[in-house]
This record gives C-alpha cells, structure tokens and sequence, in this order.
C-alpha cells in the first residue's frame, strides 16, 4: 500500500480491482460510521460515487474519498472545516484499504485453501484407487500363494510317498537279504537232508536182502552211516536256528506294521519301564542292573505295549553293549523338557560307538552284533515307535564313555511329574 501525491492510497494487487461496498463490508460499516462521527461533529456518511449511502447519515459537506487516484466515494458529513473533513477522509481510506487487502488475503486464503482442498481430493481419489489396485493385486497374491502352497503340499505328499516307497524298497532289500542268508542254508540243509535220507531208505533195502551182520556193517561203512547221522543232527541245529532267525525278522517287521492307527491312551512311564525290564530274562538278560531316576505320576500319550517293547529293545541293547563287563548297570533318567514334552534316556556304561557305527545306527539290519544274535531292526523300529508318538531320539555316545540314547516323547495332559518329585 503506498500514499499517491494527490493524497490518494494505492491497494494492493492490480489484478483485482477495488470495491468500496465489499472494503466498507470488511471493515464494519457501522462501526466505522461511528469512529467517524467522534472526529468530524453532525451527521456523517459515508456515499458511493453515486451518492448512494452506503452507511449513516449524510450531511451537506463532501470529501473525496480516493484509491488508485480514482474517486470510489464521499464522505459525506455537517463539518465544514476543510482540514478536519480531509484528515478524517484521509483516515477512512486508510481504514478502506486495509480492510480491502485484508479481504484480498482472505479471499487468496481461501482460493489457496479450495485449490489444496481440491489437490488434496484429487490425491485422496489417487490413494483410493492406488489401495483399492493394491487390494485386488494382495487378493491375486494370497489367491496365488493358496496355489502355491497347494502345488506344494502335493509336491510334499508325493515327495513323502516316494520317500515312504524307498524306505519300503530299501527295507524289502534288507529283507530279502537277511532272509535270503538262512533261507539259503536251510534249503541246502534240506537238500543234504534229503540225500541222507535216501542213503537210510537204501539200507533199508538192505536189511532184506542182506544174509549176514558183516554184510550189513559193510554197507553201513560203504555209506558212511556214522557221518550222515552226525551231519544230519548238525543240519537240523542250523536249519532250525535259521528258522528262528528269519521269525525273528518277521517278529521285527510286525512291529513295524503296529505302529500306525490312533488308539493310543494314557499310560503310567513306571508301568511301562516294569513292563520292559520283565521282557529282559527272557531275551537271556539276567544280571543287569537298572537305575531308575524317574519322578513320580508321569503319564504318557502312547501305545503302551508297543511302547515297552521299544524300551525293551533299547534296555537290551545296553545290556549286550556291557555282557563283557564285571557289573553291568543302565541308568534310566526321565525330566519334562519343552511344552508338554518328556526326555527319557537310557544310557549304558558299555565301550560306546565310532562315528560311523552312530551314523548307521538307526539304518535297517546294522549290526554289530556277530551273525544270528541280532536282526539289526531293533533301533529301526525304535525310531519309528518314537516318530509316530509325537517324538524324536537321538544317540549320544563316544568309544570308551558308553551310550546313551534319549526319547523326547508327550506328556498326557494329566501327567503330575515333576523334577522334584522323586519315585
């Protein structure tokens, strides 16, 4: 805003010319009238340029009112002082003019406000449709995943399944070799067997018709009677220890078959260890002894029969591990790990594995055991008792320090045992 020479005010921007209803609107119409009237005595207005009264009441007297060097108006009013009417004029325009800017920013204010408002919604729409792309591509992404996943679980099912036909393939090799060993020397036995007794059924024949007891000793020598009956004893030993062998293997192999079906229940740890250490004798186990560390009320989620006859396995690989030792003893160690979960070990003081008997350890017909003493099936089917219980078993052993080999298995939801409890 500037003063112009001839007394006149300069407003503000060019591009929006002066409007002296809109200025007098802005500023307080009334208001303003009265300040007026306590500057210039008797009636005063404040009039357009064409004399219309836009405030107060007019008087006989005019003073100019000027913006820009153009006349927007009069003040209108009853004092006749020159001076006085120019001062308060003067005064009045600048009042004008501020009023005008002010309303100028107002209304850039405003103008600024809706174009940023506008912006504002043209961005919104942007973000909503921006969200609603992001949406519809999340929808094609999950919808995808759900394939992918889908395509997945198949892949992992058949990928199971052929897992599951070479653990089949690789146990029926197993199979066929270690009961194709007895087989074998048991259909030779038979064979020998057959002879021999073709050479008794030809001694027969000769009884008949032999005429003295000299006769019959020859041909008894000439047939070698005496090594027949012996050999045949011995043929009939080994026939019938490769029968067992091979029941052995299918005895094994029908643990196998038990493990799958849920009729699993809830079993005392303490029944089934006392129902593992009565199976020892009979597996010709005698003298070893059994430390129990086992808190008490611990209940599990399991096959119990099967169950023992997993631990059985177990108690008696230890105990063979130690049958050279002066005193054997397996300690038997139980604690909650985990959630819901029971760490059984059973460990045996015996001459411990290498590294590479560890590796084939769970492997199907490993052995170290000499020939005809052990299937090879016990840690097999060990594993696979466990595995199907929920659970999972390891070995941890090293040559001279023994072998210890830990269970993690479930705990039933009303098992009490706990570390400080003690059997």
């Amino acid at each position: 805003m500037h003063t112009a020479d001839n007394g006149g005010v300069t407003a503000g921007p060019a591009d929006r010319e002066f409007n002296l209803v809109d200025a007098l609107s802005g500023a307080g119409a009334k208001q303003v009238v009265e300040s007026l009237a306590t500057l210039v005595p008797g009636p005063v207005a404040i009039v357009d340029a064409s004399e219309r009264v836009l405030a107060g009441t007019p008087g006989p007297h005019r003073q100019p009112l000027e913006v820009e060097w153009e006349v927007i108006g009069y003040l209108a009013c009853g004092e006749a002082d020159v001076a006085r009417r120019k001062a308060a004029s003067t005064l009045l325009e600048r009042v004008l003019v501020s009023a005008w800017q002010v309303r100028l920013v107002s209304d850039l204010h405003h103008s600024t406000i809706e174009s940023d408002f506008e912006l504002l919604q043209e961005k919104h729409q942007a973000l909503q449709a921006s969200e609603r792309r992001y949406r519809d591509l999340a929808t094609q992404l999950e919808r995808r995943v759900e394939e992918q996943l889908g395509e997945l679980r198949e892949s992992e099912r058949r990928l199971g399944e052929a897992r599951r036909l070479a653990s089949v393939g690789h146990l029926a090799a197993g199979v066929a070799h270690e009961i194709n060993n007895p087989l074998g020397f048991v259909t030779a036995n038979l064979s020998a067997a057959h002879r021999y007794l073709e050479d008794f059924a030809a001694f027969r024949d000769r009884l008949v018709d032999a005429e003295t007891l000299d006769a019959l000793r020859g041909e008894w020598r000439h047939r070698d009677l005496d090594f027949v009956l012996e050999d045949f004893l011995q043929l009939i030993a080994e026939s019938r220890e490769g029968a067992g062998r091979i029941n052995n293997i299918v005895s094994s192999l029908k643990g196998l078959t038990e493990i799958g079906g849920d009729d699993r229940e809830t079993v005392a740890l303490e029944g089934v260890l006392d129902q593992a250490e009565a199976c020892l004798p009979a597996r010709g186990v005698r003298s070893v002894a059994l430390i129990r560390d086992i808190p008490a009320g611990i209940r599990l989620h399991a096959k119990s029969n099967l169950l023992a006859e997993t631990l059985g396995q177990i108690l008696l690989n230890g105990a063979q591990a130690m049958a050279r030792y002066p005193d054997p003893r397996l300690q038997l160690r139980a604690a909650p790990c985990g959630e819901n979960m029971l760490e059984l070990s059973v460990r045996d003081y015996g001459e411990g594995m290498d590294a590479t008997t560890r590796e084939h350890a769970f492997d199907p017909f490993f052995t170290t055991r000499p020939v005809g003493t052990g299937t090879g099936l016990g840690l097999t089917v060990a594993r696979e008792v466990v595995i199907a219980h929920g659970g999972d078993i390891r070995i941890d052993t090293e040559p001279g320090n023994g072998t210890t080999v830990v269970m993690r298995l479930p705990l039933a939801a009303e098992s009490t045992g706990t570390g400080a409890d003690r059997a």
